[in-house]
């Protein structure tokens, strides 16, 4: 009588069982060695409830199967630890075992079985003790090629008669979600976990491969060698200076290494690179706040760690993918980054912050983290109640023994006084460093523009309009920053009204968050190569960028002027970031003009 883990008919429950152990040797390097053996037990339990006839014949479609009954049942991970027989299991972890197992897919209608006397539940259990010599005996036979965990199998009626009589399940599976049964589990214990994370990791690869015809060798992608990755950085950084001077991204590397770190300093100032030199060929998770600057960091680091090393993930990825790759590699690109395999992860903070207030599914997340590290970009873009489950998630990471690289231009007070409480951080402040030679550059002149509008009124007046288009067709880039889309909206088509009046021929972009994934990956491809990092210095051609704050964060283009509405001081330093970004400081009190490689002595 065969048993199935899979409707496809192909894939038994041995064969399910099977695959999860390949896939544990695979990540056998990075799980605790006081776990090891409590997995493994784990792993050949974890769908031991698939035995249930009313699985098998329901989802299975296995019709002959015996015994025979379509009524009673219960989710089969629940099911699988009345399988365990727990007088031989000598296992110090057995408590954990039993959770991992019971709760690897935790469904919300999990709530009814976990309290005492569910009556569909009474007399499932009931009915499984009938069935017991047959379950047992379906279960042997699947199971035969594992003796070393088959000789745990059983039907263990002392736990079935205790929920026929009332008891709660959460006397014998402990639920790791949810704050009221936090007093059973005692606090968060790492090696709970990780049992619990690594169980899910191994499930989940699995079955991707199973479906997908993955290589079970790619649930961890090996990243390059860090040599390989220290020069891939080096010619990156002097193909932008183009000078023999020191690299302030390797001096600073040597005082960060195997730490948790703030980096805060100047928009351009190439924290990406120190990042990515940071990582020390590490896996890691780059966060951003935006789609658009995920996308192009992503671009960024397939170029330096290679296209087969990277991951890219936000909540329509699979959409963005298509436009940038064939189906067949977009698709698997989508797959080894949903299932976490690539070495380098780009995505977007709500991919994984959330997971700080502990959702069904954590320990999988924490389970990553816990030999691999984060770097959070651009935290200032994040809301104060969304700084708190950042900070939240850093204090996650180091307890899980991870690092974490906190950087920006602009870090708000309350954000790095959270940062620092109980956690041990080094942090590098670039403008406190440098503050005598950055002193001396002037890179911005500021002019305020008051308007005279109705109240309630924001509109930008004609007499602007026409000082923008004029700048631009004087052969300068002009960058127009507005608050909302349809402050946008409106001044791009007074722009395209008063050029095309004046019969003027100015290139003029539109960017903002509404765009559909087509159009704004064409955007965005055209507006990174007209307004590129850095601007020739004999472009000669003007023309205008009107956007959203989709501008504001990790975005390398470069204008020459900007005009944006009143915006909060952090937000305003990062849309002037995105002003003469040619101009790169190198240290010793030098400025390079990248337009020309043209050196400034500022001392």
């Amino acid at each position: 009588m065969r048993v199935f883990a899979k409707s496809d008919k192909k894939t038994t429950l041995r064969k399910h069982t099977e695959d999860l152990f390949t896939v544990l040797n695979h990540i056998k390097k990075y799980i605790p060695e006081q776990i090891i053996d409590a997995l493994k037990i784990s792993v050949f339990f974890h769908d031991l409830g698939k035995v249930m006839p009313s699985f098998q014949i329901k989802e299975m479609d296995n019709k002959n199967y015996e015994p025979w009954d379509v009524t009673y049942e219960i989710p089969h991970s629940l099911f699988s630890v009345f399988l365990i027989d727990l007088d031989k299991l000598k296992n110090e972890y057995k408590n954990f075992i039993i959770s991992a197992i019971a709760y690897h897919h935790w469904r919300e209608d999990y709530e009814k079985y976990l309290k005492s006397r569910d009556i569909e539940f009474a007399e499932f259990c009931k009915k499984a003790i009938e069935w017991k010599d047959k379950l047992i005996n379906n279960l042997l036979n699947e199971m035969s090629n594992l003796e070393a965990y088959s000789k745990f199998i059983t039907v263990n009626e002392s736990w079935l008669n205790g929920i026929i009589n009332g008891r709660s399940l959460t006397r014998y599976a402990v639920p790791p979600y949810k704050f009221d049964y936090e007093p059973l589990r005692e606090g968060p214990n790492k090696d709970w976990i990780l049992l619990s994370g690594f169980l899910q990791r191994c499930d989940h690869f699995a079955s991707y491969c199973e479906e997908e015809g993955e290589n079970f060798d790619n649930v961890e992608i090996e990243s390059i060698l860090f040599d390989k990755l220290k020069k891939g950085i080096e010619l990156d950084i002097k193909s932008k200076i183009k000078k023999e001077e020191k690299i302030w991204q390797f001096e600073k590397f040597e005082e960060a290494k195997g730490k948790n770190i703030v980096l805060v300093a100047p928009t351009g100032y190439g924290k990406t690179e120190f990042a990515f030199l940071w990582s020390h060929s590490k896996k890691f998770v780059y966060t951003l706040p935006l789609r658009s600057a995920v996308n192009q960091i992503f671009n960024r680091a397939e170029n330096l760690f290679g296209n087969d090393k990277v991951g890219i993930l936000y909540s329509d990825i699979d959409l963005y993918l298509i436009t940038k790759k064939s189906e067949e590699e977009a698709f698997r690109t989508y797959g080894l980054s949903r299932q976490l395999s690539y070495p380098v992860i780009i995505s977007t903070g709500d991919q994984f912050f959330p997971y700080a207030l502990r959702p069904p599914g954590f320990e999988k997340i924490f389970s990553l983290f816990s030999y691999s590290d984060i770097v959070i970009d651009e935290v200032q873009a994040y809301e104060p109640k969304a700084c708190a489950i950042v900070v939240k998630f850093l204090r996650w990471i180091n307890f899980l023994g991870g690092r974490f690289l906190v950087m920006t231009a602009t870090l708000p007070n309350f954000i790095m006084d959270a940062i620092k409480k109980d956690l041990e951080i080094h942090c590098i402040n670039i403008y406190e460093e440098k503050k005598q030679d950055l002193s001396k550059i002037f890179k911005h002149k500021l002019g305020i523009i008051e308007i005279q509008n109705a109240e309630g009124s924001f509109e930008i007046t004609i007499e602007i309009i026409k000082a923008m288009i004029n700048q631009a067709s004087s052969g300068k880039r002009v960058l127009i920053i507005l608050n909302t889309v349809e402050q946008a909206q409106k001044v791009y088509e007074a722009v395209i009204e008063q050029i095309k009046k004046d019969n003027i021929n100015i290139k003029v972009y539109l960017l903002h968050s509404r765009f559909t994934i087509n159009d704004r990956k064409k955007l965005e491809y055209e507006i990174f190569k007209e307004f590129s990092n850095p601007k020739p210095n004999n472009e000669g051609e003007g023309k205008i960028l009107i956007a959203t704050q989709v501008v504001e964060a990790s975005l390398d283009i470069d204008a020459d002027i900007i005009y944006t509405e009143i915006c909060p001081l952090d937000s305003l330093v990062q849309r002037m970031g995105r002003v003469l970004r040619r101009y790169f400081y190198i240290g010793d009190g030098k400025i390079i003009d990248k337009s020309n490689e043209e050196e400034i002595n500022i001392n």
